[in-house]
């Protein structure tokens, strides 16, 4: 399952085709006031319901590119006549640990497109997850949500418990158990439960029981069971910041409550409130300019008004120096998809002290690759989400060069980084979905110099 907030930073990468109507094209009523096409559309989350502000939209393979406004909608145009592949990118998707894929347009002339986009839902994550950890698994799996009955708050680390009862080698029956915790937005997945037998569901969070659910789970397919615990009481958080050395308080600082994704600002007295917290214990980050930062953990129990006062310690800040770089079309796209980009200026740092592009990814320390040498043959792959790849039984990644899959991926590590000019590092779960058959370890893009 996806887990906490601070376990979905291990990146447990995933790659969904957005889902939508067919693009419906209306031609414009005023064709020669273009140069081109356009290309205009909805970009809607699905696990949340309601339209992605901020969205950055993307054709790939060019430099071309939109933002959605504050309804999700957005516009890219002047779009010369061809076929495209669409893509969009939000910090929304690095949370929920997925990625666009891509959606084939084709624009005709001074075409007007219309194409919605859409993040998967949650259970089509939790799902993937679950074949993720085991893959071709034919067991029953349980995907579901946990949260306040009135207000449908999600509950965080609630606690799903199932019970079946099972035949055992024997001829006696005996009791069988499966359980998880919800993650930040209150989600679930259980992912192997014995088909065709009555399994009996319940949750607690914090001493308190929902009803019990009963269902079978048929053989390999997903049965969605959620739970709700009425009258759940909301807690708030009040606070006062001050300086550690003057004790005077400290206004304008950043107070953030983790898993929940509350954040605000102290006010001139030093003084701050978050108001509706689910009972939980939380992580408080706390940050300011001129102050070193602060984490402190918390538990706040059902209709709590925990108060606290803390005090931040004055530290030099060593500021950074300004950088501006200008973001090509190849970058752009590196970013679009989720891959990471190595570029040429990285290559160059490692290049002397590699013998093949094996030794170079190792130096670039990418997390979650393993670089496995046997001999002369060099194998590079990925861990995949929540499995453990060792590095004896390293599962060689799909290597492209040139956009052109290779017939034998060890061979293709011992090319020599002198004739590399970038490479982009697919991750397992979004290169399975980009790239098809013969990806589920992961995607290496290599560009050669000469192209």
């Amino acid at each position: 399952m996806l887990g906490s907030a601070a376990a979905r930073v291990i990146m447990l990468v995933a790659v969904l085709g957005a889902s939508g109507p067919a693009p419906v094209r209306a031609k414009n009523p005023t064709p020669a006031l273009l140069q081109g096409g356009v290309i205009e559309g909805l970009v809607y989350d699905s696990t949340a319901s309601q339209p992605l502000a901020g969205a950055r939209v993307f054709l790939w393979n060019t430099s071309m590119f939109a933002t959605t406004d504050d309804a999700g909608h957005f516009a890219i145009e002047d779009v010369p006549p061809g076929d495209y592949s669409l893509v969009f990118f939000h910090p929304r998707l690095t949370t929920l640990g997925v990625s666009s894929g891509r959606t084939p347009i084709t624009v005709d002339g001074d075409d007007r497109v219309s194409v919605a986009l859409s993040t998967p839902s949650m259970i089509t994550i939790m799902n993937l997850l679950c074949e993720l950890e085991d893959p071709g698994q034919q067991a029953g799996r349980a995907i579901g949500y946990v949260g306040d009955a009135s207000t449908g708050v999600p509950l965080p680390g609630a606690q799903v418990l199932l019970t079946w009862m099972e035949e055992a080698s024997d001829g006696r029956e005996h009791l069988g158990t499966a359980q998880a915790r919800t993650d930040a937005d209150g989600w679930y997945s259980i992912c192997t439960l014995p088909a065709g037998l009555d399994v009996q569901g319940t949750a607690y969070f914090f001493g308190q029981q929902t009803n019990s659910r009963s269902f079978q789970p048929p053989d390999g397919l997903p049965t969605r069971v959620d739970f709700t615990l009425g009258a759940v009481q909301l807690g708030s958080v009040t606070g006062l910041l001050r300086d550690a050395d003057g004790h005077r308080p400290i206004p304008d600082a950043e107070v953030t409550l983790t898993g929940v994704d509350m954040r605000v600002v102290t006010d001139s007295r030093g003084q701050f409130r978050l108001k509706d917290v689910p009972p939980g214990s939380y992580q408080l980050e706390t940050t300011h300019l001129a102050y070193a930062d602060r984490s402190d953990l918390l538990e706040v129990g059902a209709g709590q008004d925990l108060q606290v006062e803390l005090e931040l310690a004055t530290e030099p800040i060593e500021l950074e120096p300004m950088v501006v770089t200008v973001e090509s079309g190849e970058e752009l796209q590196a970013l679009a998809v989720g891959g990471r980009l190595i570029s040429r200026a990285q290559i160059d740092e490692v290049r002397a002290r590699s013998q093949d592009i094996g030794d170079m990814l190792r130096q670039t320390n990418t997390p979650g690759m393993v670089v496995s040498r046997g001999g002369p043959t060099v194998c590079v792959g990925f861990r995949r989400g929540q499995v453990t790849m060792q590095r004896r039984e390293c599962t060689p990644a799909q290597v492209y060069i040139n956009d052109v899959p290779t017939s034998d991926p060890t061979v293709a590590m011992n090319l020599n980084p002198e004739v590399i000019d970038r490479v982009i590092l697919v991750p397992p779960v979004e290169a399975g979905v980009l790239y098809s058959t013969g990806s589920a370890a992961g995607v290496i893009l290599i560009y050669t110099r000469a192209r």
